[in-house]
């Protein structure tokens, strides 16, 4: 008897148009490490009262579709995704998020990075951005906006705090960047196929809406996260259902891994850590999704209605006499903090997480055992009272469109 292996799973899906009905289209392959997503029933006894003492009968009363995909973080992978979670699109600078600039100047002095002849991708304060092509190689590289000075079609002044300009000309050079925002689009729902193609069963999970994403970055260690999916039911059958088959489906991205050696910056309220440089960190974002029932709808959900962002990022900083010092004291007062992490890999395609305001709920030092470093764990809950009116925002730089 064959017994399915989990080394040959293949995961495939496809957006809906109609909440929880199969599209039509071809469907993309998507990279997982693990896909948990499967039905889940209650039943329910009888309350007959008998004289022998037994259950007369039990039915089928709910159900409901759940479960997470888990993955390694690659550029563009899970982008779709982060769309749904975070109800709102990529806004991208230029063609696919790349804009080639000509005639640009760089200036030492005031740190700005200007065109008179071409226009720069239209940013934001706090806004991550790659520079690529440039004749001078040291200006090569990742910048942030001004958090203070807004950047304009014409000019960009940078954050001295991730990397600064030094006065050169370039004919040409690529700036790379996209950005996306927790917003109010409408709920995106997919239709996601489990394969396990060496025993020929196929389940497929409809009306699957992204519920939360949790993300960790460990020293050491590739990006991990996981998507966490609610839906309406799953079928089994012994071939694939979606309609248009797989003979034409999207291949899975082939962009490397993602990992916490490759170039990763770390901002706390806006300043390099210095001495207190961080171990770990974790982001997790809740969507507050409840489900939704109706008589005569069968075990499975009517669908699914989208509630209040929840956003919150775990820290890990050595403790050191300044800065973690400082956040200690900020904890104390009530008052707020920002942060950001980049992260990249191997050929220089990465994203940026940012928090650009929320509190501090926790900030614990940590003396752990002999001949250890002292730590400090941060919890740092997200508001919407940042410089561009979101509770977290995610830049994508890329090389490649």
């Amino acid at each position: 008897m064959a017994v399915a292996s989990s080394s040959a799973l293949q995961v495939r899906f496809l957006e809906e148009t109609e909440e929880g009905v199969l599209p039509t289209g071809n469907p993309q392959l998507y990279r997982v490490t693990q896909c948990n997503i499967s039905q889940k029933v209650e039943g329910k006894s009888s309350e007959e009262l008998r004289a022998d003492r037994q259950i007369s009968d039990s039915s089928l009363v709910s159900g409901s579709v759940d479960g997470n995909t888990d993955w390694e973080l690659s550029f563009k992978t899970h982008d779709t995704f982060i769309e749904a979670l975070l109800a709102s699109t990529w806004t991208v600078g230029g063609t696919n998020g790349l804009k080639t600039v000509t005639d640009a100047v760089f200036d030492s002095v005031t740190h700005i990075m200007s065109s008179a002849t071409d226009l720069i991708p239209l940013m934001e304060k706090g806004q991550w951005f790659r520079i690529s092509g440039h004749a001078t190689t040291a200006l090569n590289g990742v910048y942030r906006c001004s958090t203070s000075v807004a950047p304009t079609i014409g000019s960009v002044t940078v954050d001295v705090a991730v990397k600064d300009v030094t006065t050169a000309t370039s004919a040409s050079c690529v700036i790379s960047t996209s950005r996306i925002k927790n917003g109010l689009a409408d709920l995106r729902t997919f239709s996601m196929e489990r394969c396990f193609s060496d025993v020929s069963q196929y389940f497929m999970g409809t009306g699957m809406a992204v519920k939360s994403m949790n993300i960790g970055l460990n020293t050491g260690d590739t990006i991990k996260g996981s998507f966490s999916f609610l839906g309406r039911q799953v079928e089994r059958g012994t071939s694939t259902l979606f309609p248009s088959g797989i003979a034409s489906e999207v291949a899975a991205t082939t962009t490397p891994l993602i990992n916490t050696v490759n170039n990763t910056i770390v901002l706390l309220d806006g300043t390099s850590m210095g001495d207190s440089c961080a171990e770990s960190f974790s982001l997790a974002i809740d969507t507050g999704m409840k489900e939704r029932r109706c008589l005569g709808s069968g075990i499975g959900l009517a669908g699914v209605t989208q509630g209040t962002f929840d956003i919150k990022g775990t820290l890990k900083i050595y403790f050191g006499a300044s800065t973690s010092a400082a956040v200690y004291d900020k904890m104390i007062a009530d008052q707020p903090i920002s942060f950001s992490i980049y992260c990249e890999d191997a050929v220089g395609d990465g994203y940026a997480f940012t928090i650009e305001r929320g509190k501090l709920s926790s900030a614990e030092v940590v003396a752990g055992s002999i001949n250890t470093d002292v730590v400090m764990d941060l919890e740092v809950s997200a508001t919407s009272t940042g410089t561009n009116g979101a509770m977290i925002i995610i830049d994508r730089l890329g090389s490649v469109a």
